[in-house]
């Protein structure tokens, strides 16, 4: 008989049959029909399918009525995976949903490794995946403390990188290096044009534009001077420090 004939035969006897719906499910559950043949993952940039579908922990007599809750709890403590949900389409594939940890940064260690949001350290390879992100001015020994558990330097810095680029995506895509002052403000280094910048957190769009306008206005009649330093941490001034000049007040 045709899966598609079983499955629909089963349905009527399943509903015609008087039963109750947890033993209808019970009965569901061990008809070889709805055996899981095939589980589809969606929403994977940084988790390859099969690892997926590993970390699920399917057992091999695995039903598409099974309870969902043990998967998505294993799911959800891989430290790439934030949030899973399982769908089913029957009669026998699982489709996994997943929403991954975003990286919002680099940090050394020495080497270059992503973090998330909260500082965290994530399991990836910038080379593998072509992550361009700021790099957080933080030492190793400053990163985490006991239980990986980050600092809150690290914390600080990881989520005013992810406020920057949801302020301004295409600032934060300029955003090479990123740092806490002493005074409380944050630096950041620009690519292009390369320029530094202080600002106090958080940073608002009308001082952004104000600044990155001015900013501009000075590359386009700069000479020689060329400006290398904005300071945005004044309320009703922008400051542009030239290499051949000292701090001077742009209104």
């Amino acid at each position: 008989m045709p899966k598609g004939v079983r499955f629909a035969a089963l349905l009527v006897l399943a509903l015609g049959g008087g039963w109750t719906v947890a033993k209808g499910v019970s009965w569901l559950k061990q008809a070889d029909v709805f055996a899981v043949q095939d589980v589809l993952v969606e929403g994977n940039e940084f988790v390859g399918r099969d690892e997926v579908i590993r970390t699920a922990g399917f057992a091999e007599s695995a039903n598409v009525w099974d309870e969902a809750e043990e998967w998505i709890t294993a799911l959800t403590a891989h430290p790439l995976i934030r949030v899973a949900r399982v769908r089913r389409r029957l009669p026998s594939t699982l489709v996994l949903e997943i929403e991954e940890t975003q990286p919002v940064a680099l940090v050394p260690t020495p080497t270059l490794q992503p973090v998330d949001a909260s500082g965290r350290l994530l399991p990836l390879d910038p080379a593998d995946h072509r992550l361009d992100l700021p790099i957080l001015r933080i030492g190793s020994g400053d990163l985490e403390v006991e239980e990986g558990v980050p600092t809150r330097l690290a914390r600080r810095l990881a989520a005013e990188a992810l406020q920057l680029s949801q302020l301004d995506p295409e600032l934060g895509a300029r955003i090479s290096e990123l740092w806490l002052e002493e005074d409380g403000s944050f630096g950041m280094v620009l690519v292009e044009p390369r320029v530094e910048i202080r600002f106090r957190a958080p940073l608002t769009i009308p001082v952004l534009d104000r600044g990155l306008w001015t900013l501009q206005d000075a590359l386009d009649q700069a000479e020689e001077a060329v400006p290398m330093h904005l300071d945005l941490r004044f309320a009703d001034r922008v400051f542009l420090r030239f290499d051949r000049a000292t701090l001077r007040p742009v209104p």
